[in-house]
């Protein structure tokens, strides 16, 4: 019973990690496309601006 309950928490702790290594690299992957994203809406938004002043 005792090597069941290790087991299991062994497994929870192995699922946590690799839970933790996943977003870690998610982040480290879309951090910089998040940043150029966000740079190019705000340059969007200025020549929506542009356009509805001409018209």
């Amino acid at each position: 019973m005792e090597s069941l309950i290790l087991a299991i928490q062994s497994n929870r702790l192995k699922r946590a990690q690799n839970a933790r290594d996943l977003f870690a690299r998610l982040e480290a992957k879309y951090q910089n496309a998040d940043e150029e994203g966000a740079a190019r809406n705000a340059t969007d938004k200025r020549e929506n601006k542009k356009r509805r002043r001409k018209n």
